[in-house]
């Protein structure tokens, strides 16, 4: 059989599965960092003030990593906060001019078309991880950083009345010691022949 076809059928036998593992992926938690960083950034610049642009960009973009404005995202506001921070630490200039540059071509920007150039072009954040900026992670690296301390276990994604739902599937195998320990606390006591009641002490005989 020629190399393409075993790929074929493996695709195809992929396709039929309906309960999707879903292995961990780092990235995931970046790209909804990414995420998050661009919606509060349009959020704020959108508001109209009498400071321009260019001079609330830097600013904004120096405080965006605070607790308070990452807390309604997939993960937790502090893991958020330390995938914000990583963000700018590495693409901060380029964030800034990005910011300038499309709210001066259009002041309607939306935060998909920020997110296409900066968590996709700049960062390359959601690359691989995202097919579009109006994707959710939700929907595709739910697994993501969610393991934290469960070894064994996966993230089940099931889609569900038209929803994906996750739900944690323990993989971690018994032992032999563990089989027996069950074994032996589901064998009942066994009972006095008396039915557990005390023997009274008996009198000497005169």
């Amino acid at each position: 059989m020629a190399p393409h076809w075993g790929l074929i059928v493996i695709a195809v036998c992929l396709s039929h599965i309906p309960t999707l593992l879903v292995a961990v992926q780092p990235g995931g938690l970046a790209c909804e960092g990414c995420h998050g960083v661009v919606t509060e950034l349009h959020e704020k610049l959108s508001k109209p003030t009498k400071a321009s642009v260019e001079e609330r960009a830097a600013k904004l973009v120096d405080k965006i990593c605070k607790l308070e404005n990452l807390v309604k995202y997939v993960y937790s506001p502090p893991k958020m906060v330390k995938a914000c921070n990583e963000l700018i630490k590495q693409h901060r200039d380029s964030i800034v001019d990005s910011l300038i540059d499309h709210f001066d071509a259009n002041a309607a920007v939306t935060a998909n078309e920020l997110e296409a150039d900066i968590c996709f072009t700049i960062s390359k954040s959601c690359e691989g991880i995202k097919a579009s900026p109006d994707a959710k992670v939700s929907d595709t690296v739910v697994a993501d950083q969610m393991l934290d301390g469960k070894s064994g276990q996966n993230i089940v994604l099931q889609h569900e009345d038209g929803k994906i739902v996750t739900k944690v599937q323990d993989d971690t195998p018994s032992t032999d010691d563990d089989t027996a320990k069950k074994s032996k606390d589901k064998k009942a006591k066994p009972k006095s022949d008396d039915g557990g009641a005390k023997k009274k002490p008996q009198k000497d005989e005169l």
